[in-house]
């Protein structure tokens, strides 16, 4: 078992049984199609990763197939047990205009995690299923911004990777295995309902699937194990490039000159987009001649959001 496997499996243990957790890339990016609406428990994670050293997601029409994640990310918003929300500060000015919408006074000791760059992290608030505040962003300088993530929104948690700073890690004392999420202070809460409030269908709670429905391993592509590699790469890239022909067609081309026989992993990571028509990747392959292009080529798109 990889270090990074284990490292993930030890931080799944100390999450609250509740938690939707959503897989996420090298760059904190979310995997799936409609991730938003698949979440898994942490201990649905954690078998899956036992078993597979993968976890389910779904692709553009909805069939299940597997990814290899770097990190997971929490699902904010409504779960079976309370409404969550990550106050996100981003910049030294955006802290102060957090101690100012609380009144003038620190957040109560939650549960919190950061990059480790300087005046950076994230807490985590709840309030009753009953209620719910809209997300939204204020930019207090240039360059920072306080962030209220709730419905549709995930934030990556410890030890996740993070692209600057190599890992996230949880403040002090402040792992959900040491505190508890706190209550959101009123005033706080007074600023948020002054937006106009998220509409009463998002309102319901997340109902996570059945621990034992899976995917079965057939479901990823077969490739020689020295280029699993491969798939971990093309799951960083953005699904946006599989809509893209002249996109599409380079990454194909690439995969080729990487290898004969990733075809089937070019077809997978394809299906994300609604363009895709199966055997095209296929008919596209036989026709893909020698180039130029190289590995670079994926992990320039890898780093696109």
């Amino acid at each position: 078992m990889s270090s990074g496997l284990t490292q993930l499996l030890n931080g799944l243990q100390m999450l609250p049984a509740h938690w939707p957790l959503v897989p996420t890339s090298h760059c904190k990016r979310p995997l799936g199609y409609q991730w938003q609406h698949n979440p898994l428990t942490p201990r649905q994670f954690q078998e899956n990763l036992l078993e597979y050293g993968a976890v389910p997601v779904n692709d553009r029409h909805l069939r299940p197939y597997f990814v290899q994640p770097q990190g997971f990310g929490l699902l904010t918003g409504a779960n079976t047990e309370e409404f969550l929300i990550a106050v996100d500060v981003d910049g030294e000015s955006a802290l102060a205009k957090l101690y100012e919408l609380c009144g003038d006074q620190a957040l109560p000791p939650t549960v919190a995690f950061s990059s480790g760059l300087p005046f950076r992290a994230q807490y985590l608030l709840k309030l009753p299923l009953n209620q719910v505040v809209r997300s939204q962003k204020i930019r207090t300088a240039s360059s920072d911004i306080l962030e209220f993530r709730g419905i549709g929104h995930q934030s990556v948690l410890p030890p996740s990777p993070h692209p600057v700073t190599g890992v996230y890690h949880w403040l002090g004392n402040s792992s959900p295995a040491e505190t508890q999420v706190a209550p959101i202070p009123l005033k706080l809460l007074n600023f948020l309902n002054q937006s106009r409030p998220t509409p009463q269908l998002h309102r319901s709670p997340i109902h996570l699937p059945d621990p034992r429905v899976y995917p079965q391993p057939s479901s990823l592509p077969v490739v020689p194990s020295h280029l699993s590699w491969v798939n971990q790469l093309l799951q960083t890239i953005h699904p946006r490039f599989a809509d893209s022909y002249h996109d599409w067609i380079k990454i194909g081309l690439t995969l080729k000159a990487i290898h004969p026989d990733l075809l089937a992993t070019w077809d997978s990571w394809s299906q994300q987009s609604p363009k895709y028509k199966p055997g095209e990747c296929a008919y596209k392959w036989k026709g893909f001649q020698p180039h130029s292009l190289t590995v670079g080529s994926l992990y320039w798109y890898a780093s696109r959001f």
